[in-house]
């Protein structure tokens, strides 16, 4: 079957051959060809008694007319066989290095590569052949030699190997080989917009520089293609991760998601505040123990190595001054996270969270800690490291840390301890969850598992209210538990996301209006209404999110409440099935409810559900309005001239924002001062989600007068 094969491709190959000569006009004698050759050879230097097979290659048309006087003679492709005959001798020793160096020094300079990875070369991406052949007369040569079989130490792979040989410096810039870099298009703006968005919504640091550059194996590329190849600028910057208003500007187009530009900026403040949530998280741990199970008899025994019991004089982190010695010379350092004075031993505690660099281990750690005894004589017995991050940069972290002495405790070993010491609070103190701000250890350790793992995104300004609550939460707890007497507070209320069908709503509306409600079928439509924390109180959370739709074929409204911030992002996701692609009916939405849930869902790195039509009945209602001279054109306006009827116990949509905070902090109530009487008015949650009801409500029957009117 082979034999037949090569027959058969040997027979099409001579054919070619002859027809492309016939082609190419006169067909030169044998005699001429060779007359030719032997001058080709002497103008580079060679005899015709010893000469390099590659050195008739450069010559793409003599060669090819040498090819068709074998093929006619010998009935092969064989030109060494035609030298034979005419009495010459071509050396056949090991020309791939030679041809190597030509491929690196005269084909793939260094500025033509440069130019390859920033893809600026015009027939790059077509195909391997055609990028050699469009470099010239000497790239069409040594593609020719690299892919003949007759060359010795032939390999199928060794072009491509050779190829990835040349400018390894340039290589390892970009985090691409040469090879790929010409075999594989730069991204165009559509690829470039997808794939920063995926980076993005991956919880990547896309909007520095620097963090661009870290994104394996393609962000190195992808800096180049956003910074159109000004390589200089760029490169100079890019260990800057801080400064990067400039570059802001250029990749924020590149992000296909409703967030501002502000939004990606980092909060100084939060950077700080997620770094001490980490603190704040072993201090709650060793308190608990401390409190619970000071010989760390029921937690991990691997505790035991970091921790000598019995676990006593606990000292949390504090702005006073230390002083430790080393040798005689005395060092003040601003403060250490923890110490511990247990059983004699004196334990130093250094929390790192975020993004983990090699400055961070170098210059924060080891060098703040180099001394080893505190200044009143005391010996430091044990320097102790807490390194909260699955985003370390600085893959020899640990050895460095513990070649210097220290004991390294890793975010996963931390996680197995801080699980088991939760779940014994919750064993030893049933109320302790509910004493003040409704949660759980499930919401601890989801807590946890953000500061872990995406750090950088918690950061940033969308988050600033989860971030203060969070540290807030934590530090909270650890003096509840240090406490003797935990002060005494009503408990704040957790208060369940509801789901329930029209049919069962029998209050407020008149009985005509409820006839409405009770048969209304929603199809494809869904009603939303939302209640936020507001710009004042941080990130604009969402803490109700009211819709009205078919939920299971049953005409429903439900009511999706935000207890704390963490449980957004979940509310969020249950809502998204509920009103993806169907025909979103709002009271000013286009400018409000939608285009805030959109950034809501971007900021938990979740993808907008507004797919369909956005229908904003603002603008009609109050068009109408004005035509029946009504005093206002809201939904309140709407339900006491369309409807007759009036709210009661409703808090105005104002305050809705402090009551919401009230109750993410615990509070069961909201006390506001009336600025015109001066009488104190009190609200519950209860009130706001009441309010957020009968938005929606009051919405259908406003779409079904207005739908009515068109009709």
């Amino acid at each position: 079957m082979s034999n037949t094969t090569e027959e058969k491709s040997g027979t099409e190959s001579k054919t070619k051959l002859v027809e492309k000569m016939k082609r190419g006009g006169k067909k030169k004698s044998e005699d001429e060809t060779k007359k030719q050759a032997q001058a080709h050879l002497e103008s580079q230097g060679y005899t015709t008694k010893d000469f390099p097979y590659s050195a008739m290659r450069s010559d793409y048309k003599l060669f090819e007319s040498i090819e068709c006087h074998a093929v006619n003679k010998f009935g092969k492709r064989s030109p060494n066989k035609l030298y034979e005959s005419w009495g010459w001798h071509s050396k056949r020793n090991n020309t791939s290095e030679e041809w190597f160096v030509i491929l690196r020094d005269e084909i793939l300079t260094k500025d033509i590569s440069k130019k390859v990875f920033e893809g600026r070369i015009k027939h790059q991406k077509t195909s391997i052949k055609q990028f050699f052949f469009d470099l010239g007369k000497k790239g069409k040569s040594v593609y020719q030699i690299y892919h003949q079989p007759a060359m010795k130490d032939y390999d199928a792979v060794r072009f491509k190997n050779d190829i990835n040989r040349c400018h390894p410096d340039l290589q390892k810039e970009y985090g691409l080989t040469l090879y790929d870099a010409i075999t594989h298009a730069p991204p165009n703006q559509s690829e470039l917009t997808t794939r920063i968005t995926e980076l993005y919504y991956q919880g990547a640091h896309v909007e520095s520089q620097h963090g661009l550059s870290l994104v394996q194996p393609d962000g190195r590329r992808l800096l180049w293609a956003i910074g159109s190849g000004n390589s200089e600028k760029y490169h100079k910057t890019s260990h800057n991760h801080h400064k990067h208003p400039q570059f802001l500007k250029r990749i924020y187009p590149y992000i296909n998601t409703p967030l501002k530009k502000s939004d990606f900026e980092t909060n100084s403040t939060l950077v700080n505040y997620v770094a001490t949530a980490a603190e704040h998280e072993l201090l709650l741990m060793l308190r608990i123990l401390e409190k619970f199970d000071p010989n760390l008899e029921t937690i991990d025994s691997s505790i035991r190595e970091f921790f000598p019991p019995p676990l006593k004089k606990i000292y949390p982190h504090t702005l006073d001054e230390i002083s430790i010695t080393k040798q005689g010379q005395s060092r003040t350092i601003p403060h250490t996270d923890i110490r511990i004075n247990t059983n004699g031993l004196e334990l130093i505690v250094e929390t790192k969270s975020g993004i983990i660099r090699k400055r961070t281990i170098e210059e924060d750690i080891i060098k703040k800690y180099e001394h080893t005894t505190l200044n009143n004589g005391e010996r430091i017995d044990s320097k102790i490291v807490f390194l909260n991050s699955t985003k370390i940069l600085y893959p020899e972290a640990t050895s460095a840390l513990e070649s210097q002495g220290f004991k390294v405790i890793s975010e996963s070993l931390f996680r197995t301890w801080y699980a088991e010491s939760l779940n014994l609070l919750a064993a030893k103190d049933p109320e302790f969850f509910t004493r003040t701000i409704p949660h759980s250890p499930q919401l601890l350790l989801q807590i946890h598992d953000v500061i872990a793992n995406t750090p950088h995104v918690l950061s940033r300004r969308m988050h600033d209210h989860y971030c203060t609550w969070v540290r807030n939460l934590l530090k909270m707890d650890a003096k509840m538990i240090a406490q003797q007497s935990p002060e005494t507070k009503p408990p704040g209320k957790y208060i369940k996301s509801t789901i329930e069908p029209l049919s069962a709503i029998t209050n407020f509306y008149n009985p005509e209006h409820l006839d409405i409600l009770h048969h209304i079928d929603f199809k494809n439509k869904a009603y939303i209404d939302e209640e936020t924390l507001g710009f004042n109180y941080g990130g604009n959370i969402i803490g109700i999110f009211g819709v009205a739709t078919n939920i299971n074929t049953v005409p429903s409204l439900a009511i999706y409440v935000s207890n704390n911030p963490s449980e957004e992002k979940q509310n969020l996701e249950e809502i998204a099935p509920l009103i993806k692609g169907k025909e979103i009916i709002t009271f000013n939405g286009l400018r409000f409810d939608v285009p805030l849930a959109e950034r809501r869902y971007a900021a938990h790195l979740l993808s907008s559900p507004f797919t369909g039509q956005i229908i904003d009945h603002r603008d009609q209602f109050a068009k109408y309005a004005k035509e029946h001279n009504y005093p206002g054109g809201g939904q309140i306006q709407f339900e006491r001239a369309d409807l007759g009827i009036s709210r009661k116990g409703d808090v105005p949509g104002k305050y809705i924002p402090k009551v919401l905070l009230d109750h993410m902090y615990g509070k069961q109530e909201t006390r506001i001062k009336d600025k015109a009487t001066g009488k104190v008015k009190i609200y519950h949650m209860k009130d706001a989600i009441y309010h957020n009801k009968f938005d929606v409500l009051t919405l259908v029957l406003m779409d079904k007068l207005l739908n009515g009117l068109k009709e």
